[in-house]
């Protein structure tokens, strides 16, 4: 009973297991709302950042790092969409390789 329940704890009975593209959408989720709230603070700082922290961070290695964070968030989510066995997402997972 145990092993079932950690093998399908799902609605939908899919596998959460390691290899199956759930913690790559996962992952992909919580880089690309960390990416979106960063690309919010550099659209907006005047009310996302303080005045007085803006002095201590230099903006070019913080653009460097969003777009890093980018990128990987988008390779993660493209991963999960690859390896899930089933689900809504089958045509982007087939044009995903072209």
């Amino acid at each position: 009973m145990t092993d079932e329940v950690t093998t399908h704890s799902r609605v939908d009975g899919e596998s959460t297991r390691f290899g199956h593209g759930w913690y790559s959408g996962v992952v992909g989720i919580l880089l690309g709302g960390a990416g979106l709230g960063t690309v919010l603070c550099f659209q907006f700082p005047y009310l996302f950042t303080t005045p007085q922290l803006r002095n201590y961070y230099h903006l070019e290695i913080l653009r460097a790092i969003l777009h890093l964070v980018l990128v990987a968030g988008f390779v993660c989510g493209v991963t999960s969409m690859v390896l899930q066995k089933k689900g809504r997402c089958w045509a982007a997972r087939r044009c995903s390789w072209f």
